[in-house]
């Protein structure tokens, strides 16, 4: 008898142990496949994003190449005057990221250039002395071969003045188009568009560690600062020096994923081929491989009783108790399910987070801040409801930021009412005349201790898909001392 309880309790033993580790590799393979998921979902938010980028700097060149003020300037073999300054000026501040704008001719000779020291900060023109000579710059040669209507996309490198890099180090793109008079190719409109925040926001993750590489697998950015730049910086660091035993398959492949990672293209048209190499972070498949020791000692521990259990029970009761341990059986298989239910609610919370971080660092993104300058953002509605204001509104008008997202006040309640027939007639008008960027005349404005101040404001149109006028982004300035000294 005491020979058929060991074997018994053997049997029962080897036999949970067998469920249990058979269990835990399905596991992990679902876990694998929440990895790739996760992956892929990272990819597109942070592909669909660069490309959006790229896009509205593509935008920006043809509403500049499409207006008259510049087509006359064109015409005239690049006579500059105050209004054509005015114009791509605003075009300049509307857009942060705008680090250069730059007319070049058939020569490479830049003809006009409007340059930022740093994203986010205030342009300026840059004197006709120190207007450079392109024509041996890679993205000249291949821009100036463009047909009309085509769009160049550079490689995403570092800038270079004078035949040296940068430094602080500028990571660029650059965005060209043509330009023609009467047929003949009279030169190229250029942007360059300063990519640190829009780099550093791709690989930001809590989970992943990210690298993106060219076509040669020459790492571009990465999680990690010492790779960053590595066929520009000396460092010659490639995806097959981190993942040797990846590495072709990701090179060779549009899609490539394994149980170590997730690769794809993101599919923007230049020399470079970037891929994006995703990779889940060490820490945390730690902490999901400790969760899952922990959870085979504890199932392991589970099964020892119950294989004691089952065995005594069985001798005492054969049939009637043994339900009974079923029930408990069932029992300690729900706690084991909930242990999983708590991994699979900490994957959910990691996307919360991501989403979160993503959301923040738009946030970051949008502060304007420049002294006694005010940033408007108002829809194209009855009431011109305010959908973002920078911090200095507060300093010039009295009205905080949050007054204006609660519509408390809207921007139609703070223009002086004698003055608002014009400033509505004014945008009527270049609506109807689909201008996409315009000059208010001076008018008034009523801050929110009563006081009248004088402000002039400079407007670009924001249309939608269907190309209706959405919204208008608008910075005002405060010309309050200059009217009261006429």
């Amino acid at each position: 008898m005491e020979k058929k309880y060991i074997k018994i309790f053997f049997v029962c033993f080897i036999s949970s142990s067998v469920v249990v580790f058979l269990y835990q590799n399905h596991k992990k393979n679902i876990i694998n496949d929440r990895y790739i998921k996760e992956a892929k979902t990272f990819f597109k938010v942070k592909r669909d994003t660069l490309k959006q980028d790229i896009v509205h700097y593509q935008q920006d060149l043809k509403a500049v190449k499409d207006s008259k003020i510049f087509k006359d300037y064109v015409k005239s073999g690049f006579e500059r005057n105050p209004y054509l300054d005015e114009f791509l000026y605003g075009i300049a501040v509307a857009d942060s990221n705008i680090i250069q704008l730059r007319i070049i001719d058939t020569n490479g000779n830049e003809k006009l250039r409007i340059d930022r020291n740093y994203a986010a900060t205030i342009p300026f023109f840059v004197d006709n002395d120190r207007l450079q000579n392109k024509a041996h710059r890679y993205y000249f040669k291949k821009s100036i071969k463009l047909l009309k209507d085509e769009f160049y996309i550079s490689r995403f490198d570092l800038n270079v003045e004078h035949n040296n890099i940068e430094v602080p180090y500028k990571p660029v793109v650059r965005v060209a188009t043509p330009l023609f008079v009467d047929g003949k190719k009279v030169g190229i409109l250029i942007i360059n568009g300063c990519l640190r925040n829009t780099l550093k926001d791709m690989v930001i993750s809590k989970i992943f560690d990210v690298y993106i590489i060219d076509k040669e697998g020459y790492i571009v950015y990465s999680s990690y600062d010492k790779y960053n730049w590595s066929r520009y910086l000396n460092k010659n660091i490639k995806i097959s020096d981190i993942l040797p035993d990846e590495a072709e398959n990701i090179l060779n492949s549009a899609i490539y994923s394994s149980k170590k990672l997730y690769a794809n293209a993101l599919n923007i048209d230049n020399e470079d081929k970037l891929k994006m190499v995703i990779i889940p972070k060490q820490d945390f498949i730690s902490d999901i491989n400790t969760l899952d020791i922990k959870s085979i000692l504890f199932v392991l521990f589970i099964s020892l009783i119950f294989s004691s259990v089952v065995t005594y029970m069985f001798y005492r009761f054969f049939s009637h108790e043994i339900c009974l341990i079923e029930d408990d059986f069932g029992s300690k298989k729900e706690k084991f399910e909930h242990s999983l239910m708590e991994l699979e609610e900490r994957l959910k919370n990691c996307e919360k987070d991501f989403e979160k971080i993503e959301y923040e660092n738009k946030l970051l993104l949008s502060l304007f801040e420049l002294g006694d300058v005010v940033l408007f953002k108002w829809k194209n509605d009855k009431e011109w409801s305010v959908e973002y204001v920078s911090a200095s509104v507060e300093k010039l008008f009295g009205y905080t930021v949050n007054e204006f997202l609660n519509k408390e006040i809207t921007y139609k309640d703070i223009i002086y009412k004698d003055d608002f027939l014009q400033v509505d007639k004014e945008v009527k008008y270049r609506i109807e005349n689909e201008l996409f960027f315009f000059k208010h005349k001076p008018y008034r404005v009523v801050t929110k201790d009563k006081q009248i101040q004088w402000v002039l404001e400079y407007i670009v149109t924001n249309k939608d898909k269907e190309g209706n006028v959405e919204n208008f982004i608008g910075y005002i300035l405060d010309i309050t001392d200059l009217k009261d000294m006429i």
